[in-house]
């Protein structure tokens, strides 16, 4: 998902249109030729629900709906959080700590489970909960992701 989204950010400096209805924006994204390319539904929130994408010769290629479980998850009160400022606005807070001499650098590739939750305390995703680890190299997620990550060591909770 975040590969198709970011993917369409760039379509969006060549054209694309923005339709609101009903708490939802519609975004279209289309091929230089005027051909619909893409279409996407955030919720009232700006999270992603459905992506349909089209072939230059209007073929549908993709339709996905994705789950908004998260709004059933419960939400967490970050007031009593003591934070670490890191750079560019991202902050870590570490809940155990490991010393070790690993360095991680944005090129590692690491295993890990993760909560996400917005700003205001709503959880979006737990990989815990799917029993599911993400694996993946750090210079392919969000700046902020690799920039907490890159503060910790295995086997600590941040």
């Amino acid at each position: 998902m975040k590969y198709i989204v970011k993917h369409h950010l760039i379509a969006v400096i060549l054209s694309s249109i923005s339709i609101s209805t009903f708490g939802q924006e519609v975004k279209k994204f289309y091929y230089k030729t005027g051909q619909l390319k893409s279409e996407i539904t955030l919720d009232k929130t700006g999270l992603m629900t459905k992506y349909l994408s089209w072939d230059i010769f209007g073929n549908l290629l993709t339709a996905k709906e994705y789950a908004t479980d998260y709004k059933l998850y419960p939400q967490k009160d970050f007031s009593k959080i003591k934070w670490t400022s890191l750079v560019n606005g991202v902050s870590i807070s570490k809940f155990n700590d490991v010393d070790t001499n690993l360095i991680v650098s944005d090129t590692t590739l690491v295993t890990l489970n993760y909560q996400c939750y917005f700003s205001n305390g709503q959880m979006l995703d737990n990989s815990f909960e799917r029993n599911c680890p993400l694996t993946v190299r750090l210079d392919k997620m969000v700046r902020g992701f690799t920039e907490g990550v890159k503060q910790m060591q295995p086997g600590e909770t941040a």
